[in-house]
């Protein structure tokens, strides 16, 4: 069994973008794949047990067999394939002294099981390499006991910043760090890399095993998707819940602005206070394709009839604005539970934009 920890230099990089797709190919090529996380921190519960939100997600993306037996409640036990899971009451437990395991022996007791069936094993961290020591372990004391090969995520924010996050990467691992990868990154940038950028970090001794280009397609989420993932309720355009969107705008200004901005801008789903009907007004006579309410407020009648006749979906949600495009600035940027949709756009980007050969090489396979 070979394994492969995936980790990132900030959040958000793009890891499950890059399991995703790396695991559908080593499918396709005729390896039999695993999905291993150590350090659980988004719990659901999935199939009768308490687990985390990204081993429910790959299990059916990867088609890995269904798990069984009876409900677990302990929390400290997520299932076979997460050896801890933070919660708010394990972490009570922790700060009170009343939770000592040793989870060494716990990953490397799962990992024996797995390696018995399995050729490669896909490893998830956290990002960055401190997370996990509340629980007496750390992403990176993890990645060095377990001797696990390791490929780094950077989302290219500024070039300097992600840079100097994939060189401290490797001061950290050394060897074990067997290349980095750009992810999100402007077309007009993927030249600049390539001749400035990868030849430096050679220097280092750090392999750059793709440039990933931002990609519309990849950051745009369904309307279902968007109901789901924020608790809305969907009330009026049910026959649209397909349809995707790409770019959300906030809707916070006076409405002759509102109007040049959704215009200008393209907006495709605007967010914006359920009590605003001129701005959803001005919404409905631009592109937009959805309109998501905010705190809790609904639409009048005039709104609703609009949005029905120009076959909009409205959505109403719970939070304030604010707090609403920070959760949609996730979900875009996210391929979870929330977006399948993604998936088959993941497996092509990562063909195309990751030397997977190199991969294979790096842990010694054909």
């Amino acid at each position: 069994m070979k394994p492969l920890f995936v980790t990132s230099v900030s959040d958000y990089s793009g890891k499950n973008l890059l399991l995703t797709g790396l695991g559908r190919k080593m499918q396709a090529d005729g390896y039999r794949i695993n999905f291993f996380k150590p350090l659980g921190n988004r719990p659901i519960r999935y199939q009768r047990t308490l687990t985390d939100a990204d081993v429910a997600f790959f299990r059916e993306v990867f088609s890995l067999k269904k798990q069984t037996g009876p409900v677990r409640r302990r929390t400290d036990s997520p299932g076979p394939a997460c050896s801890v899971l933070l919660t708010e009451d394990l972490l009570e437990r922790i700060l009170s002294g009343g939770w000592k395991t040793d989870l060494s022996v716990r990953i490397n007791s799962i990992l024996q099981k797995m390696s018995a069936k399995d050729d490669i094993v896909l490893i998830k961290g956290l990002s960055r390499f401190y997370r996990g020591s509340i629980l007496g372990v750390s992403e990176l004391s993890l990645i060095k006991e377990f001797n696990w090969p390791t490929v780094a995520v950077g989302r290219l924010t500024t070039t300097g910043e992600t840079i100097d996050s994939f060189l401290g990467g490797k001061g950290a691992l050394g060897n074990l760090l067997i290349g980095v990868i750009f992810n999100y990154v402007p077309p007009a940038k993927i030249n600049y890399l390539k001749k400035k950028v990868v030849p430096f970090l050679k220097k280092y001794k750090i392999d750059v095993l793709g440039i990933i280009p931002r990609s519309t397609s990849l950051e745009s989420v369904s309307v279902g998707e968007i109901k789901e993932a924020l608790g809305a309720d969907l009330i009026c355009g049910q026959e649209q819940t397909g349809q995707t969107i790409e770019r959300f705008c906030p809707g916070t200004m006076n409405v002759e602005s509102a109007l040049k901005y959704f215009r200008k801008e393209k907006c495709m789903a605007v967010v914006t206070e359920g009590d605003r009907a001129d701005i959803q007004l001005a919404a409905l006579e631009s592109n937009t394709r959805c309109l998501i309410l905010t705190s809790r407020l609904y639409p009048d009648d005039i709104i609703l009839s609009r949005a029905q006749e120009h076959n909009v979906p409205v959505l109403v949600v719970r939070d304030d604005t604010l707090k609403t495009l920070g959760k949609l600035e996730k979900l875009a940027n996210h391929i979870g539970l929330d977006t399948f949709s993604k998936v088959k756009e993941a497996e092509k980007i990562i063909r195309t934009s990751v030397n997977i050969r190199a991969i294979y090489k790096k842990l010694g396979l054909k």
